[in-house]
């Protein structure tokens, strides 16, 4: 093989040929004698899309010393080669044409870039053409990054995206979430796809509770004291209720909560008393793990009433609540929940920004109202507890359930305020960092049910004294109708009985005056006179006695015609005073008929209005309302859930493969240094405002760096893997320290 080229050389003007074949420089333009050309291949090329990254000297010399040689040439003279012009070998063509690299070592001379290390220049081999049968002519370009890659250190670059995220994401010591906030969120603009599907799924129940193994609890607001005594229909009792302190509010009415075995038999109790049940306001369902019953609230409802004198078993309570900074035993592991193999794929699971919003969010939902979407990220730990707080008491009753941190970059609480609660308890609330109540599940529509009242036993109790005081009234009535029925009937027959004695005295007066002229009397007067007339006067007077006579028998005639008038007025009297009678018996009778018909229509009216009430419809205490989460009780299904959602699975593997490829947005200044391979087999950089701080080259070369990492260049651990590599999956972050 011939010692020189035919490339002409140019000795410098002051030397001769021999003194400038030894003084020339080695550099990447000029080559000195005894320079060595290494033809090969490697799986790179100029556009610097891919490159190698070498750690050591010794492990690049290494590689390109393993690489199947296509031809090999020592020039015997200097040889000038400039940028982009062809370079003449004594080689044949059929060695050069296969080969695209050119490795150019003088063992003599360092470069200048490292003068502690054996130089070595590296060409892209861009042409080949044939000058003669041992000559072929290489158009060359330098490799700018295989060739200063050992000397480069780099500055402030601002990242546009690449996988410097992701080894910082699984290199950083912080918390998950906060790792999740400060490397991942950048955003991707990718598409996503037309719809998100649901991978993960828990139920949580909001009704029973493990200390009394109930589901549900009946709480009841009344007007009136349910402990107290009813009474009767006939004597009922009614006793305001006394005011009652529920969930720190202090209330007038009485609160009660019961089992619902408890609460039928009080239906069953109170439709005998509806003038209490009416009193009711309100009767609502609630979730038992929401009621705190305290001991000292224990009491009995109807105990009065009750035939066996048990009573119904009830709680007067006051609510007692814990700390809204306590929380449910419910946790949730935000990774683990989103890294669920149903519906995600491998690649997917092997992302962190998977798990990041808008590509997976998490959703909490009751089926009442709209449910809570939350950004993974957001959430302040990885591992995530929830908080429940509630209020029983009509109209007020709400559930809430919230997770802890959410939206907050600190784990805890903020301070709390001392405040005395009506009971008299003393408590400082300390209050759960993050956006708390502005993202909580709400139940607030809870199943009120309503109680029946009957009417008639009701209108019996609330009119039992006005029953009793119109029966009294229409029998005082009767009495006193009666009575003066009785008085008139007495003073009329008396009035007849002294009009019978006075025309009976009057007949016997007029009788004896009657006997006397007719009889006695005449008889003798003309005795008298008779007798004391002269025996010869007797004679001569006898024309005198007749005329006597007749006088007497008129006077006789007379007096027996008032006899017969006598006997005729008395009879017209008794005909009148019989009929006086009749008049004074039958309007006695009359009136006796119409005080008792009056006191018949009395009770009748009255007994009306009872019989009237016996269909009255029956009416209702309390509201209905509540009909969906009753529909939820009634399939057991009051519950709350979370769900994990995350892209389609066309969409996962397109998303996956761009990331594993290409990285993650960054969007961010950082010192890059000389952290060139990031990751297992390759790493990706695409930067915008590139600064180099170290590179012992022109500016010519810097601006071919910049240019690599301002369009996007991968960095590649092995340069086997660049044509070979097929699983990306492998693709994992290295250890190190986070660049930012």
């Amino acid at each position: 093989m011939p010692e020189e080229t035919d490339f002409p050389a140019y000795p410098a003007a002051d030397v001769g040929v021999g003194d400038f074949k030894s003084s020339i420089g080695f550099t990447p333009s000029t080559w000195p004698v005894n320079t060595t050309l290494k033809l090969c291949s490697v799986p790179w090329d100029a556009d610097y899309r891919d490159v190698v990254y070498f750690a050591t000297k010794a492990a690049q010399d290494a590689y390109f010393n393993a690489l199947p040689s296509a031809g090999g040439v020592t020039l015997g003279a200097a040889t000038y080669c400039k940028p982009n012009e062809p370079v003449t070998v004594n080689l044949p063509y059929f060695k050069a044409y296969t080969a695209n690299y050119l490795i150019v070592s003088n063992p003599a001379q360092p470069v200048s870039n490292e003068a502690a290390t054996i130089p070595t220049l590296y060409y892209f081999v861009t042409g080949v053409s044939m000058i003669a049968p041992n000559t072929t002519r290489l158009t060359l370009q330098l490799d700018v990054w295989q060739t200063y890659q050992l000397g480069l250190t780099m500055g402030r670059c601002f990242v546009e995206r690449g996988h410097v995220a992701w080894h910082a994401y699984a290199n950083a010591t912080m918390e998950t979430a906060a790792k999740k906030r400060r490397y991942l969120t950048a955003p991707e603009g990718l598409d996503l796809g037309n719809a998100y599907i649901e991978i993960a799924k828990e139920r949580h129940d909001i009704g029973g509770d493990a200390a009394t193994n109930a589901r549900w609890w009946v709480v009841i607001v009344s007007t009136v004291d349910l402990t107290a005594d009813f009474g009767t229909v006939n004597n009922p009792k009614l006793k305001t209720a006394g005011g009652v302190a529920t969930d720190g509010l202090p209330q007038g009415c009485d609160v009660y909560c019961m089992t619902t075995d408890a609460f039928q038999d009080f239906m069953a109790l109170m439709k005998d008393y509806p003038w209490i049940s009416s009193q009711i306001l309100s009767i609502t369902l609630m979730p038992a793990s929401a009621i705190t019953t305290p001991a000292s609230g224990d009491v009995t409802i109807g105990i009065h009433a009750d035939p066996q004198g048990d009573g119904i078993p009830a709680h007067k309570f006051y609510q007692q609540h814990a700390s809204i900074s306590s929380t449910l035993s419910n946790t949730l592991n935000v990774d683990t929940f989103l890294t669920t193999v149903n519906g995600t794929t491998a690649a997917w699971r092997a992302h962190p920004k998977a798990r990041t919003y808008p590509f997976s969010f998490i959703k909490m939902n009751n089926w009442i109202g709209e449910p809570l979407l939350l950004q993974p990220e957001l959430f302040a730990s990885n591992a995530v507890s929830f908080v429940r707080i509630e209020t029983t008491l009509p109209p007020f009753q709400k559930i809430m359930i919230f997770p802890m941190n959410y939206g907050s970059a600190t784990i805890g609480n903020i301070s709390g305020v001392e405040r005395t609660r009506p009971a008299g308890t003393n408590m400082t609330q300390a209050v759960p960092r993050g956006e708390t109540l502005e993202n909580a599940l709400i139940w607030d529509d809870f199943p009120q049910i309503s109680i029946v009242n009957d009417s008639y036993q009701q209108y019996l109790a609330s009119n039992a004294n006005s029953l009793r005081y119109q029966r009294s009234a229409a029998q005082w009535g009767l009495e006193k109708s009666n009575a003066n029925a009785n008085t008139s009937y007495d003073n009329a027959n008396r009035s007849l009985d002294a009009a019978a004695a006075n025309q009976a005295a009057a007949y016997r007066q007029q009788a004896q005056l009657s006997k006397y002229s007719m009889g006695n009397l005449v008889q003798n007067q003309m005795m008298q006179v008779y007798n004391t007339m002269p025996k010869d006067l007797k004679k001569g007077l006898n024309g005198l006695t007749q005329a006597n006579v007749g006088r007497i028998v008129e006077t006789t005639v007379n007096a027996a015609n008032g006899s017969m008038a006598n006997e005729l007025g008395n009879l017209q009297f008794q005909n009148t005073q019989a009929a006086q009678q009749g008049n004074i018996d039958a309007n006695y009778a009359l009136q006796k008929w119409a005080a008792k018909g009056d006191y018949q229509q009395a009770i009748a009216s009255i007994n009306a209005s009872v019989r009237d009430a016996r269909i009255l419809p029956p009416t209702q205490s309390g509201t209905m309302s509540g009909g969906f989460f009753a529909n939820l009780m009634g399939w057991g299904l009051p519950s709350w859930f979370i769900t994990g959602h995350t892209v389609m699975t066309d969409q996962q593997d397109r998303i996956a493969k761009y990331w594993q490829r290409y990285g993650y947005s960054v969007a961010e200044y950082m010192n890059i240094g000389r952290n060139f391979n990031l990751m297992s087999v390759m790493t990706y950089w695409k930067c915008a405002d590139t600064t180099i701080t170290a590179l012992d080259a022109d500016e010519g070369v810097r601006a071919a760096i910049r240019g690599m990492f301002e369009k996007g260049v991968s960095i590649w651990g092995s340069a086997d893997n660049i044509a070979n590599y097929s699983n990306m999956m492998d693709n994992t972050p290295s250890s190190g320290t986070p660049l930012y």
